[in-house]
């Protein structure tokens, strides 16, 4: 019987050193791409914007900061509202309705549609400043190819996780910008309008 004993008494004993009851933990703070909430304005051509492709550094559920030397900076407490590849989509589909008045999806639709497939290069902090840096290209529903382009935007005043997010949102809709004029004069079945 005292030999049964002995055991859970040594893993209490174990176990309660292990035990920091006095330290708090730290907080966690949440952010999220910031983009205007739109409805459409027009018809269509109808936009799916799939989940964009990230750098491996970013891809986590954290804020990473990476410098102009390529140091990355992870804040545990400093986290994504939601995986930040489908927050750049959104924010980004989010900007583009506004911007051209198109309808704009981010679950593939079964209606004959325009893709717009985004490779992030860089989001980065540099000198106290955002940069974003991304690949695009326009493509039909069927794989065609229809118009590309790429650019590199900053943002300063960026130190802090919270003015980085803020900055990045700003980045991302100068970006959409771009993109939305690229996109004016495409249509499903066409290619550019005539």
């Amino acid at each position: 019987m005292s030999f049964r004993l002995l055991p859970c008494l040594l893993a209490g004993l174990v176990l309660s050193g292990c035990i920091i009851f006095d330290k708090k933990s730290e907080s966690v703070a949440f952010h999220q791409l910031s983009a205007p909430q739109a409805s459409p304005t027009v018809a269509g051509p109808l936009l799916f914007v799939p989940r964009v492709t990230l750098p491996s550094a970013l891809r986590r559920p954290t804020l990473v900061l990476i410098d102009e030397a390529n140091n990355v900076q992870v804040e545990d407490s400093q986290r994504w509202a939601s995986p930040l590849d489908r927050g750049i989509a959104e924010a980004l589909g989010q900007h583009l309705i506004k911007d051209t008045g198109r309808p704009v999806t981010f679950q593939a639709p079964g209606e004959a549609h325009l893709v717009l497939l985004v490779d992030v290069d860089q989001f980065a902090l540099s000198h106290g400043t955002a940069i974003l840096q991304l690949h695009f290209r326009v493509e039909t529903d069927s794989g065609r190819l229809l118009a590309q382009g790429q650019g590199t935007w900053n943002s300063p005043k960026a130190e802090k996780p919270e003015d980085f997010v803020r900055a990045q949102s700003e980045n991302l809709a100068k970006a959409a910008l771009i993109i939305g004029k690229v996109l004016a004069p495409l249509t499903t079945t066409s290619g550019p309008s005539r």
